[in-house]
């Protein structure tokens, strides 16, 4: 009885993972159909190989075709057909369910600091952490150097909301800099000078 429970405990957080991995995907590159191909999109390997899958075994494309209707049918995402193709589109609540909060900093002017963003996320949280850092580059965060992001806006905010969000807690740090190397670099690069 309890290897069944622990088996079906196992299979919840793949199917979370999985989650993770479908949302991020579409959420990068919105997924175009053909009318003339299946419904079961995890049908085509290559969109399997993009997410990173492994192995492709049938139970896997079946697997991941569960999760892709699940998603559909909670509104996470959706199918805008449009003639012979159709696109599938991450929604709010995908965006909201993958962590993706919008720039709430809409000023835009520079106070001459950096925010730089220090992460230490460990290898059983990757899906977690992969999401994480994509989430600091569509804010706008550049890498600096290996987990240490750079930002010449106030993200206080955003890190904080990241950081509850995934659970990450003293895993994330969040540095205001008056000065940093190479900062003409820096500047350029954000278009400041």
């Amino acid at each position: 009885m309890k290897k069944i429970k622990e088996k079906k405990k196992l299979e919840k957080v793949r199917l979370g993972k999985n989650i993770l991995k479908v949302l991020n995907f579409v959420y990068e590159n919105p997924i175009i159909l053909y009318a003339n191909q299946k419904d079961s999109i995890f049908s085509q390997k290559s969109i399997l190989q993009k997410i990173g899958v492994g192995d492709i075994t049938p139970q896997k494309k079946n697997s991941y075709n569960k999760v892709f209707d699940s998603l559909i049918q909670k509104g996470y995402l959706q199918k805008i057909n449009s003639g012979e193709k159709i696109k599938v589109i991450i929604t709010k609540s995908g965006k909201e369910r993958l962590g993706i909060f919008p720039n709430k900093n809409t000023s835009k002017k520079w106070d001459k600091k950096w925010r730089l963003v220090s992460f230490d996320v460990y290898e059983n949280n990757r899906s977690k952490r992969d999401l994480f850092r994509t989430n600091l580059k569509k804010f706008g965060f550049q890498k600096f150097q290996n987990s240490i992001w750079i930002y010449p806006y106030d993200a206080e905010e955003f890190i904080s909301l990241s950081k509850n969000k995934f659970g990450f807690g003293y895993n994330v740090n969040y540095i205001l800099a008056e000065k940093i190397d190479n900062e003409e670099y820096w500047k350029k690069k954000f278009d400041l000078s």
